[in-house]
């Protein structure tokens, strides 16, 4: 189990040092809901990044000290991180909120106070380019990732998978969440209809609110935790790789 709120002021310090402000858009049992903002640039791609909606999953948020701390990694982007979106279940080590509610398949009819206060935020902000959320699977053996996007074909995911497979395992599953995949990718169906489905996870009322490029990153829980951060800070250094350079993402590495 972490501590939401020791971690949350060691980001808040980090991203204040990277230009953020910070911005309250709610509060939960006594846990304030944070988002970090920073738009300074107007023609660079605005990011939104994600962790923390499952309490039991805590190598995102953990990922995001890295991140933030390295100058480098997150520059020439606007962004907005919302660091940990289900503090009760963080410190709880479970899942669901103190309420016992899975939080990622509230956001199409939203009844959990933490998704109605993030779905009002979300939709308050500038266009989004690119979102990426932070997750992790208890079931996997490998690092994944799930994309949504227009494109039959994208290059950023095999990137990813190639650059993370530098440092860590791969999922060799075929069929992963009941959901195709095909080395460590998990392609949505073409074309996308996400009205079909009654559940909703944060990544489809991301992309309903504006259609851009969404990454599900996942880490296998298997992992110790100092061997799960790297893999997802791996993941979005390369994606942010790509996002900077709209030419970088619409195709592979050259051998």
């Amino acid at each position: 189990m972490s501590d939401p709120a020791e971690l949350l002021e060691t980001l808040s310090s980090s991203a204040q040092a990277r230009g953020c402000r910070i911005k309250r858009y709610g509060e939960i049992d006594g846990y304030p809901l944070l988002a970090f903002q920073r738009y300074d640039e107007p023609e660079a791609p605005h990011l939104y990044l994600s962790a923390g909606i499952h309490g039991d999953e805590p190598a995102g948020p953990s990922a995001l000290v890295p991140l933030l701390e390295s100058p480098e990694i997150l520059q020439g982007l606007n962004l907005t991180i919302c660091p940990i979106l289900n503090p009760t279940g963080l410190a709880a080590g479970s899942r669901e909120n103190a309420n016992g509610v899975d939080l990622n398949r509230e956001f199409r009819n939203p009844k959990a106070a933490e998704i109605k206060a993030l779905a009002a935020f979300i939709q308050d902000l500038p266009s989004i380019d690119f979102s990426i959320a932070l997750h992790e699977d208890w079931e996997a053996k490998g690092f994944y990732l799930y994309y949504l996007n227009e494109e039959a074909d994208y290059p950023i995911a095999r990137r990813i998978i190639e650059k993370v497979g530098q440092i860590g395992p791969i999922e060799t599953a075929t069929i992963i969440d009941e959901r195709e995949a095909q080395g460590g990718i998990i392609k949505p169906p073409q074309p996308f209809k996400p009205e079909e489905r009654e559940q909703w996870p944060e990544a489809f009322f991301l992309y309903s609110q504006n259609k851009h490029d969404h990454l599900t990153l996942e880490t296998p829980s298997s992992l110790k935790l100092e061997e799960r951060v790297p893999l997802l800070v791996a993941a979005v250094s390369e994606a942010v790789l790509c996002i900077r350079d709209p030419a970088a993402k619409r195709k592979d590495r050259q051998p």
